[in-house]
């Protein structure tokens, strides 16, 4: 189960996604999502700050799995691997999507799609 910031920040996360895409006007972006949970990141300022180039970002294979994630995702759906679906099973409605292979990753990844 989820802790409670965690699943606070979901809620939120979710919340303005599904706002944004039900916007009443025409404008309708077409945008893949992939979430990815059960590993580590780095996050801060990356650069040089000798020549006033620092970026804050964050790097690591749990970035570069939600990239691949996203990239797996149909335009206006949000896709979870299944470590994440474990967390938020109980607060969201998802479907299994199946399988599918990630650049990089030795085994296929179960992947879901999260519904309103």
């Amino acid at each position: 189960m989820l802790c409670d910031l965690e699943l606070i920040l979901f809620n939120l996360i979710f919340d303005l996604i599904v706002s944004y895409f039900g916007r009443s006007d025409n404008f309708k972006p077409q945008v893949s999502i992939g979430i990815n949970s059960g590993g580590k990141m780095i996050s801060g300022n990356i650069g040089s700050a000798s020549l006033k180039r620092l970026d804050y970002t964050i790097i690591g294979d749990m970035v570069n799995a939600a990239q691949r994630l996203q990239s797996a995702a149909a335009p206006g759906q949000i896709i979870i691997n299944e470590a994440c679906y474990q967390k938020v099973k109980e607060s969201f409605n998802a479907n299994k999507v199946g399988e599918v292979s990630l650049k990089n990753k030795a085994n296929p990844e179960t992947i879901y799609e999260l519904n309103d």
